[in-house]
């Protein structure tokens, strides 16, 4: 979507590696 911004995807995929290594 080009509406969202790369940064803004690059953190979401941040944040659901992170949930997932915590899992």
């Amino acid at each position: 979507n080009a509406t969202v911004p790369i940064r803004v995807l690059r953190i979401v995929r941040r944040l659901k590696r992170t949930k997932d290594l915590k899992r």
